[in-house]
């Protein structure tokens, strides 16, 4: 209503909600405003104590000071839900997320705590993902320095290319990457559907146990996509005292979640269908299911002009034990919970977030009309 008396925001009256919930959108607006004009909408708003003080403030503040009060605050259900589920080549080794390998527990950690109590489901719920998604990021930061310690990646002298010159049974190097697939975006979202992409590697040179392990990747097993441009020339070795990113030269990692292993002749092996057939040859062709989150973000930057193709530059793409590689389904159940209604019976819902009587919850403590017997 107060929008109504001032000429400069008749358009931003008339607008639709949608198109003004933005900071970008509602920062153009008011800025057209005076710096009077800003002082009393702030202050008709409640935002400022007078007029007065309000033009003391200056008009940068005051814009982003309505900003903030009228933007759109996205739910948290929300974000959960645009979060990518594998870690990227940054949180790994940031030492404000994930701590230090010689971490002797003398400091405290910024990390939600499991304590005996908690407010609702849904802040049990979130305190797990976190713990259990930083404690997957940290195991998956300790294979990717292994695996690409072993290759030992080196730069060429004159090419400036980087070959890797040793070995590991985790990792393999790339010989083609292509994305074949991005899906339309469902109604009311912003990342693709599905984003498909092929990665062929060659077993040539391995062990039969090891080529064993490489055929045998069996549909929903997770690998890691990795970009390597190494700094350290041919004949020299990494300088230990530089952070490991900087020190082998990781650009990107990229998770992925595998669908099919095909080999050059066609055959197609799943793990799960009675129509897998013996894969042959030394070529392998994995079909996998990226991130649909990441790749949005990765979409976004690329358009900005702020990174190019990531997914043009990757080398390496690695593996982990099955016993250790299930963070994936059990971080998307978690958040599958946060983000669906969940209901749970009144007998267990104290008794789970940490009040009331334990015992409450034992069957014979139970109305005889919920007892079963």
């Amino acid at each position: 209503r107060v929008s109504f008396k001032m000429e400069q925001l008749h358009d931003f009256a008339l607008s639709n909600l949608s198109s003004i919930d933005t900071p970008t959108s509602l920062a153009g607006h008011f800025s057209r405003l005076q710096l009077g004009q800003l002082s009393e909408l702030a202050e008709s708003m409640g935002l400022v104590h007078s007029a007065q003080k309000g033009q003391a403030f200056g008009k940068e503040f005051l814009v982003r000071l309505l900003v903030d009060r009228y933007e759109r605050r996205t739910p948290q259900h929300e974000v959960i839900g645009q979060l990518s589920l594998y870690p990227d080549e940054q949180t790994p080794w940031d030492p404000a997320v994930v701590p230090l390998t010689d971490f002797r527990g003398d400091s405290t950690l910024a990390l939600p705590k499991l304590n005996l109590q908690f407010l609702t489901l849904n802040d049990y719920l979130m305190r797990n993902f976190n713990l259990f998604r930083l404690e997957a990021t940290y195991e998956i930061k300790e294979d990717i320095e292994d695996a690409v310690q072993r290759l030992q990646p080196r730069r060429h002298r004159v090419t400036g290319k980087t070959s890797f010159k040793g070995w590991a049974r985790m990792a393999l190097v790339i010989t083609e990457f292509r994305l074949f697939k991005v899906g339309k975006p469902f109604l009311g979202e912003l990342r693709p559907s599905e984003v498909r992409a092929v990665c062929t590697i060659n077993l040539a040179g391995c062990r039969p146990e090891v080529s064993a392990e490489w055929t045998a990747l069996r549909r929903h097993d997770v690998v890691f996509l990795i970009s390597i441009s190494s700094p350290v020339e041919e004949g020299s070795k990494p300088d230990a005292d530089i952070p490991f990113p900087q020190r082998l030269g990781l650009l990107r990692v990229r998770g992925a979640e595998v669908m099919q292993v095909e080999d050059d002749e066609g055959h197609v092996y799943t793990g799960e269908s009675e129509n897998d057939q013996q894969l042959r040859g030394t070529v392998r062709k994995l079909e996998l299911h990226l991130d649909t989150a990441q790749y949005h973000l990765d979409a976004q930057a690329m358009a900005e002009g702020n990174r190019e193709d990531v997914y043009q530059t990757f080398n390496i793409v690695m593996r982990r034990k099955p016993k250790e590689n299930n963070f994936k389904a059990i971080l998307d159940s978690i958040r599958a919970l946060m983000t669906t209604p969940l209901v749970v019976p009144e007998w267990l819902h104290d008794v789970l977030l940490g009040y009331g009587d334990p015992a409450a919850a034992s069957y014979w403590q139970l109305p005889k009309e919920q007892q079963i017997t």
